[in-house]
């Protein structure tokens, strides 16, 4: 099975405080099944060349290798690898049947070393801005073991001052320490726990080695909250992405137009409230995607059970199946305590909906698909298979058979989907709905804010029914917020509408009105014979039944192909 690179930016994780780390999943064969695109950059590597491979082909460090196969927690490995310096952490999950690799570099440090050894104190390495960037306790020794280094997070960690460790033997001061060990054998040490009160640290010691000769010794620290923390993070802060679990809010009332179009899809949708098959909304962003999922819900035998959404593009791939499928009590260091519940067990009865489906990752897919077909699901860490009675909707703005053809979702999770297909039409497809949502806006907005409710010019109405409105109703519904706004007057003019609005038309004004309006309607019937092909398909027996349906015969359907260019 291939994974594609991770579908969130750098950008993304900035925006959302949570850093661009490298992720890697490797499986209980030691097979690499995902990897991000911050992951290829931090280690040199092709996600083509690696992928379904073993994680040798990533890694040929042994001690990394071994913490790999003995799928047990390890939190801040420092390793030189790309000439860069980095610290990995080890999450085993599901019940050790995975591993997730997290690679966070530390900045401003470049590493090349023939023998991958770390350098000697006087290297440019081990400079104390570096130390103190790392924000981790670092202790350095000399061959002698006398302490020659400490940083403030080692004297905060330990409770003791600087000026009673530096300059003297180590063994007299930390007696317990593990660096006289490491100088001896000249063999690093990993993943030694440690506890001073409530706070549990993991501690590494490598050896310092310079033309063979040892020079000393590097203590280095970290509390394993590090990693917790970037995990809670996103649990503490679940925002918009995801919807709290309740009733959906829109019915089919709330879809407002009078367009062919529009109307098929309507009935598409009323059809598939009556039975409890999957449902794939596809469209353009803005459509009103969602709101024909809630209004399908809200029709449907499950209306009285939870309706919950999720918005697969704006949750960090990294931590969307916790938020999906929940967690055990001690799932990786931090977890909740007696577990958590995840939306899918959330909406047992009702529906789930995922949005922006053609965003998440192919190890997601995978396990969305098991639930889809099986109705039973396991918690992240968790060995207990927990049975659910949901119905799936997605939807996605995407073209989903260009991503199979890249191999970036799954054929098979497509068709289990894909049961019923509904097409929601951009407004550029419906334009004789144009004026009937400008006026349910602007009833809305004058309500709202107690404001009288200005009408719309003839010829104001005209520009916006020729502009091509890209971001659909949610542009026009945001056009209209801003004219309820800004003007004063009683009548909505041309010179009051946004400026990208006016420079888009202004080449298309010169037409007379009755022109404009005959390209209209043959817009109009040209969208509603696309949508009616797109219901039945363009075999010859397809395009029977959308004859059918628009109540003409075949041969005149294949005329007015031709009139209106249609290429099928």
């Amino acid at each position: 099975m291939q994974a594609p690179a991770s579908t969130v930016s750098k950008s993304e994780c900035q925006e959302k405080s949570i850093p661009a780390y490298g992720i890697i999943i490797v499986d209980l064969n030691n097979t690499v099944i995902f990897l991000n695109q911050q992951a290829e950059e931090l280690l040199g590597i092709a996600g083509n060349y690696v992928l379904r491979r073993d994680v040798k082909n990533v890694f040929d460090d042994p001690s990394l290798l071994n913490l790999i196969a003995d799928k047990t927690p390890y939190y801040g490995a420092l390793r030189a690898l790309n000439g860069r310096l980095l610290i990995l952490d080890f999450i085993p999950v599901e019940a050790k049947d995975e591993i997730i690799i997290i690679i966070r570099p530390v900045t401003g440090v470049s590493y090349r070393d023939k023998d991958n050894e770390l350098v000697s104190p006087n290297s440019y390495l081990w400079q104390f801005n570096v130390f103190e960037s790392l924000g981790y306790a670092i202790l350095i020794v000399d061959k002698e073991c006398v302490v020659r280094y400490v940083n403030e997070n080692y004297t905060k960690l330990k409770k003791i001052k600087k000026e009673d460790i530096l300059g003297k033997p180590l063994q007299q001061v930390r007696p317990a320490v593990i660096l006289p060990q490491v100088l001896a054998t000249r063999q690093p040490l990993y993943n030694v726990h440690r506890k001073i009160g409530e706070v549990e640290y993991v501690t590494d010691a490598f050896p310092l080695i310079e033309n063979g000769c040892i020079q000393g010794a590097i203590n280095i620290s970290r509390d394993i909250k590090v990693v917790q923390n970037l995990v809670n993070m996103f649990d503490k802060k679940s925002g918009p992405e995801v919807k709290q679990v309740g009733k959906a809010r829109y019915t089919f009332q709330d879809l407002i137009g009078c367009s062919g179009s529009l109307k098929e899809t309507c009935n598409i949708a009323r059809k598939a409230a009556q039975c409890d098959l999957n449902v794939l909304i596809q469209g353009e962003s803005g459509t009103g995607k969602e709101l024909i999922a809630q209004a399908i819900h809200n029709a449907s035998s499950r209306a009285n059970y939870p309706f919950v959404a999720i918005n697969c593009a704006a949750v960090p791939q990294d931590l969307l199946e916790t938020e999906l499928f929940g967690h055990e009590e001690g799932a990786y260091t931090g977890a909740r305590k007696g577990g958590k519940k995840g939306l899918i067990e959330m909406a047992d009865g009702g529906t789930v909906f995922l949005d922006e489906i053609g965003d998440m990752s192919l190890v997601l897919q995978a396990k969305i698909l098991r639930v889809i077909q099986e109705q039973v699901f396991r918690r992240v860490g968790g060995t207990k298979e927990i049975p659910v009675n949901v119905r799936f909707m997605a939807a996605t703005n995407k073209n989903l058979f260009r991503l199979i053809e890249q191999e970036k979702f799954r054929e098979d999770l497509y068709y289990r989907l894909n049961v019923i297909p509904i097409y929601v039409p951009a407004l550029r497809e419906r334009p004789e709905d144009i004026p009937i949502l400008a006026e349910y806006f602007l009833e809305k907005y004058g309500r709202n804010l107690a404001k009288p409710c200005p009408g719309i010019s003839p010829k104001a109405l005209e520009i916006m029914i020729r502009y091509p409105w890209p971001g659909n109703v949610r542009e026009l519904e945001n056009t209209i917020a801003y004219l309820i706004n800004m003007v004063e007057g009683e009548v909505i003019l041309p010179q009051h509408l946004p400026q990208r609005i006016l420079e888009k038309t202004a080449s298309k004004n010169g037409g007379s009105s009755s022109s404009y309006l005959q390209e209209q309607a043959l817009e109009a019937e040209r969208n509603t014979i696309l949508q009616a092909l797109r219901t039945y398909g363009t075999s010859t027996a397809g395009k029977r039944k959308a004859a059918e349906a628009l109540g003409i015969s075949l041969s005149t359907l294949y005329n007015k192909l031709k009139q209106l260019g249609i290429e099928i």
